[in-house]
């Protein structure tokens, strides 16, 4: 009787714990009734405590029963995370020492893709009941950069920028995601979420209203002025309209007007600030000359002679900015420590190859598996308008990421959980074959 009980509750256990992960995810860590719990750093590993902990109980001896494929990824999660705490320990002796807050933030994600792959693959649609919680909610941080609303944890800087040999004073949003580049990338998420349930919820109403978030937030990633956050916008919508002969006959009518508007209001709002930002950076490169002409790529090159000088462990978390000048190209002007603007190459200078090569893996995995589902699904006549979403989405945050040192961005972490859900949660393609297409 009370197997049975569990059997029927444990779908909406999961559903709302899902839920209290992603809630933890968007809140403001700036925010003053935030400040006691620091935001994420308490949030986050309580929820996540919480998920895993339902998990053990709930599912018991059969959490032990795993396909290969998710065995060898949480394995191989497993021995990255190993390889993190044994560069602690190798380091700790340095100075500046390693920094053990960010290594266990570090074991934090870890635990998260694994227990979230868990989680989403025992839930009914996994995407769009994700999507569902996370998009209101962006939405709302969106609506918070586009009209400021300090209440809401937004804060503007100004920057110098130059245009055409004046001085122009550029105006940016920080929010408590994070600065203008890192809340990019999580509203870029967020179109490609809204993009998704304005393609596949039933009713018209819940269509538009998801069509409107859209475009909303793709007003809010314009109001960043992050080229990254443009460079993702775009790559997002060019992915949508490239997959959109596997989304079935209806939805191309409905993709062209929705791409066509989101792309215009790019251009409108934001053609003049990019034009600015983009010529402002021109002159910041040729004002801080370096032996290669432009920061950031002397950053990527510094980056990469630290992962080649300390291949095995890094130089440890929380030390890469300060060990940078030792290995970046010479600047004509003093430089400040800065971080290489590159996930990937980061996690390579921290903690070393192992981690970044596990990690790299695993997106070609699910990148590769996305791809040969789309193509399974479009040989069987079944159109996957979320697996068209979910590719493009995590392609177009991926691209940010590889110019940002977004190795601890939850969100970038969220995509990739998304996408392994959708792999081992979606039926087969002669299974859904069977069934009408949604």
């Amino acid at each position: 009787m009370t197997g049975r009980v569990i059997d029927r509750i444990r779908p909406r256990i999961y559903a709302g714990l899902w839920t209290l992960v992603l809630v933890a995810l968007c809140l403001p860590s700036n925010l003053p009734a935030l400040d006691l719990w620091h935001g994420h750093t308490f949030f986050l590993p309580l929820a996540v405590g919480v998920l895993v902990l339902a998990l053990l109980v709930l599912e018991g001896r059969r959490l032990g029963i795993l396909p290969r494929t998710l065995l060898i990824t949480y394995v191989a999660v497993g021995v990255a995370l190993v390889w993190v705490v044994l560069g602690v320990l190798i380091h700790r002796g340095l100075t500046p020492p390693p920094s053990w807050s960010l290594a266990a933030a570090d074991a934090v994600r870890a635990v998260f893709v694994v227990a979230g792959i868990e989680v989403l693959r025992r839930l009914d649609k996994p995407l769009q009941r994700t999507f569902a919680v996370l998009v209101p909610l962006l939405t709302l941080i969106a609506f918070a950069v586009v009209f400021r609303v300090a209440a809401l944890g937004i804060s503007v800087h100004a920057y110098d920028s130059y245009a055409s040999g004046r001085r122009v004073v550029l105006q940016r949003v920080f929010s408590g995601l994070g600065d203008p580049n890192f809340t990019s990338l999580v509203l870029v998420l967020g179109v490609g979420g809204a993009l998704g349930l304005a393609l596949t919820l039933r009713r018209r109403s819940l269509r538009w209203l998801a069509f409107l978030a859209a475009i909303l937030l793709a007003v809010g990633v314009v109001r960043t002025v992050s080229l990254g956050g443009a460079i993702g916008l775009l790559a997002l919508l060019v992915l949508l309209v490239l997959g959109a002969h596997g989304l079935g006959r209806r939805v191309p009518k409905q993709l062209v007007p929705i791409v066509t508007g989101l792309c215009l209001v790019l251009v409108i709002l934001g053609g003049g600030v990019y034009w600015i930002r983009l010529r402002s950076e021109i002159h910041r490169s040729l004002a801080v000359p370096t032996e290669l002409g432009d920061y950031r790529l002397a950053l990527l090159i510094g980056g990469a002679r630290m992962a080649a000088a300390h291949p095995l462990f890094g130089v440890g978390p929380g030390r890469v900015a300060s060990q940078m000048k030792r290995y970046e190209p010479a600047r004509g002007s003093p430089s400040v420590p800065e971080t290489c603007h590159n996930f990937l190459l980061g996690l390579g200078d921290e903690s070393g190859l192992v981690p970044a090569a596990v990690v790299t893996a695993l997106l070609g995995a699910l990148i590769t598996g996305l791809l040969r589902r789309w193509r399974a699904r479009l040989r069987a006549g079944t159109p996957d308008p979320w697996g068209v979403v979910i590719t493009a989405t995590l392609l177009a945050t991926l691209l940010q990421a590889m110019a940002l040192p977004a190795q601890r961005s939850p969100f970038l972490w969220l995509a990739m959980v998304l996408a392994a859900a959708h792999l081992v949660s979606d039926p087969k393609p002669e299974e859904a074959a069977a069934s009408p297409a949604a």
